[in-house]
């Protein structure tokens, strides 16, 4: 059965590169697709910069739990040669 799974995963890779999805791949991402999410990913930490630059405000809870969540994603979101291609 794994050669199977692995032809399957070629495959999928193979429709996912030329931008089409396989039908049953609603999880499959194309790489259109996952440039949008990260396009989105990226303008959204950089409003939350934004917010956390401009706002006068420094014993707040809700602050402090926005700066944490931007330190955590931050590099994830900005850093993308860190991520796996297949």
């Amino acid at each position: 059965m794994e050669p199977f799974d692995q032809n399957l995963r070629k495959t999928r890779h193979e429709v996912a590169a030329y931008g089409r999805k396989a039908e049953g791949d609603s999880d499959f991402t194309t790489p259109e697709e996952e440039s949008a999410v990260l396009g989105a990913a990226r303008a959204a930490i950089s409003r939350a910069e934004g917010i956390l630059e401009f706002t006068a405000v420094t014993d707040d809870r809700y602050l402090a739990e926005l700066r944490r969540l931007v330190e955590a994603v931050r590099p994830a979101v900005r850093d993308t040669s860190m991520r796996a291609t297949a």
